[in-house]
């Protein structure tokens, strides 16, 4: 199989373990391809689609790719396949008809000619984009490949179903929304799937006859016959002995060795306590939520580059490592020999809130003590909290003057230490609070929505709005979104170079200077000492945030490959009778 936009290497991550092996990929960002040379190091990588020429390239059974989706989403600015980074769909297709004229010319025939399949994974935006006339610009040039004179209508007020299929003489075209939620992993990614089998119409068979993944994984890949494919091209066995294996989990989780339990599970919140609750965050309107369904929300590649973009978790305020902010448990952390400054392990220092209605035209107010407890009465209540500033400026206002990232936004969730005042207010900033709305005298209930205004407001006591969460809250670490798209822990982990060669330096400054060229940057090229610093040491959040944003869900890729590989198995063993 050939992977165009390949990132981190899901499409040839799903082919491998069903025994289609990547031959060649392209993509321009240095990160994924570092991450995919370590895991595929047989795998040839071509650089810029736009520089390829189908008819050059090795022959393969199978063409993936997931084109930039950006102009089609709906939080993009809707430009359609025709903006600067839809369009290399284009380029997709392009390729695609070099490579079956090329193998026409030599001889091949009907299912002979490569590539045999073509598969297309894009956001369900593209649905829409346009009133519909972008997808139906897709479909029409993935008809073309094999009938330039069949005509793709639009449907009725150009609303396209999220399942659907075309049939021809000798083609068919299936396209499926996949939502990754029910695929095994607790993350809400819906994906448009499309199979394009030029040479027969098992695209439906692929995308429809089948509900999930195979039951057995070991079992179903040993009772496949001879190859999954036809052996020029590159594909092998499907026996253990020449595939990598993977262990699938019950959740339909690729696991690594060490069989490392996600973070995040669709059975969380169904019991116990210090269960992680996943928060909806909504930076462009400052909106963070807890999501009621415990699945994490769509990961983008614009995770990491600042505006609270990345999804949050929280847990029970416990302890507090505060040399990291490490949330601990209900015991303090390890004092260390340098146990001074900030390298102290704390137990956040406990306050106690009394409510004072006070006596008829007259109120006392709250009364805050620390480390004490207010005295119990049959009339008023206290509560005991953790207070904890939050200074929220990943969700500042967007488009107000001049600031650090010049588009009026701030960067980072700063929380402060236990006990410290609040973060100064200002116009711009929105700050976190947390609201008990009063629900009777004497009685509070933590809520988004405001009490019913009173009259009797100015005398009694009315809603609470305290800096103060009784959670801790995090980001989402590159690790878990690397869980939450259903890859083995260790997928972009050990890349470093701690000695690389005069040859691997001036390779990737090509790399480098591809991306630039493609991106139309013009910048000072890299230095050898830029480079074998970044080689030494490749593994930044922000470029993992990235590359997993802009990935695909493995398990859906997974059901789709695996139909393609069953499919070619039994075409050859029926040509082997």
């Amino acid at each position: 199989m050939g992977s165009l936009f390949s990132g981190s290497g899901g499409f040839e991550l799903a082919g491998s373990i069903f025994g289609i092996k990547p031959i060649w990929a392209s993509e321009i960002e240095p990160f994924p391809i570092l991450v995919t040379t370590k895991n595929f190091p047989e795998m040839k990588h071509l650089g810029d689609i736009n520089k390829l020429n189908g008819a050059d390239l090795e022959p393969v059974t199978i063409i993936t790719g997931g084109s930039p989706c950006q102009d089609m989403s709906i939080a993009g600015k809707r430009e359609g396949l025709d903006g600067s980074r839809s369009n290399l769909f284009r380029e997709q297709i392009r390729i695609v008809k070099e490579m079956r004229e090329s193998d026409r010319a030599a001889g091949r025939t009907g299912k002979q000619i490569r590539p045999r399949y073509m598969v297309w994974e894009n956001v369900p935006g593209a649905f829409s984009s346009n009133k519909g006339k972008d997808f139906q610009a897709v479909l029409q040039e993935i008809v073309s490949i094999t009938d330039e004179e069949a005509n793709v209508p639009l449907p009725p007020k150009g609303k396209w179903q999220a399942a659907g299929c075309i049939m021809g003489d000798h083609f068919s075209i299936a396209w499926r929304v996949l939502d990754a939620q029910y695929w095994g992993v607790p993350q809400r990614r819906k994906r448009i799937y499309l199979v394009a089998d030029f040479g027969g119409n098992t695209a439906p068979k692929i995308l429809f006859e089948r509900e999930g993944l195979s039951g057995n994984f070991t079992e179903s890949r040993e009772a496949w016959q001879r190859t999954a494919g036809d052996i020029k091209t590159g594909t092998h066995k499907t026996g253990a002995d020449d595939v990598e294996c993977y262990d699938i989990s019950d959740r339909r989780r690729v696991a690594d060795r060490s069989d490392v339990s996600p973070t995040l599970t669709t059975k969380m919140g169904t019991g116990g306590n210090n269960v992680p609750i996943v928060l909806e965050n909504h930076p462009q309107d400052s909106r963070v939520t807890i999501a009621e369904d415990g699945n994490a929300p769509t990961l983008t590649s614009r995770m990491g580059t600042g505006g609270g973009n990345v999804p949050m978790i929280m847990y029970e305020a416990k302890s507090v490592d505060q040399r990291n902010f490490a949330l601990g448990n209900d015991k303090s952390e390890t004092l260390h020999g340098n146990g001074h400054g900030s390298s102290v392990g704390t137990i956040i220092e406990p306050v106690t809130l009394q409510i004072r209605s006070g006596c008829e035209g007259g109120g006392k107010g709250a009364l805050i003590q620390r480390n004490k407890s207010a005295t119990l009465s049959t009339h008023n209540t206290q509560t005991l909290f953790d207070p904890i500033p939050i200074a929220d400026k990943a969700t500042r206002y967007k488009g107000g003057g001049d600031t650090r990232n010049n588009d009026g936004s701030a960067n980072g969730l700063g929380i402060g230490e236990p006990g410290a005042p609040a973060n100064t207010l200002t116009a711009a900033d929105r700050h976190g609070v947390a609201c008990f709305a009063q629900q009777a005298i004497g009685i509070y209930e933590e809520s988004e929505k405001a009490s019913c205004l009173k009259r009797r407001d100015y005398k009694d006591s009315t809603d609470l709005i305290l800096w103060i969460l009784e959670y801790i809250v995090r980001r989402l670490t590159p690790l878990e979104c690397c869980r939450l798209q259903g890859f083995p822990d260790n997928w972009a982990e050990e890349l470093g170079i701690p000695e690389p060669t005069q040859e691997e330096i001036d390779h990737w400054r090509e790399v480098f200077r591809t991306q630039m060229e493609a991106m139309g940057e013009i910048k000072k090229e890299k230095t050898d000492n830029q480079i074998r610093k970044w080689l030494k040491d490749p593994e930044s959040d922000s470029a993992k945030y990235k590359m997993w944003g802009n990935g695909i869900a493995l398990p859906c890729a997974m059901f789709v490959m695996e139909g393609i590989a069953v499919i070619l198995s039994e075409e050859d063993a029926d040509e082997q009778k």
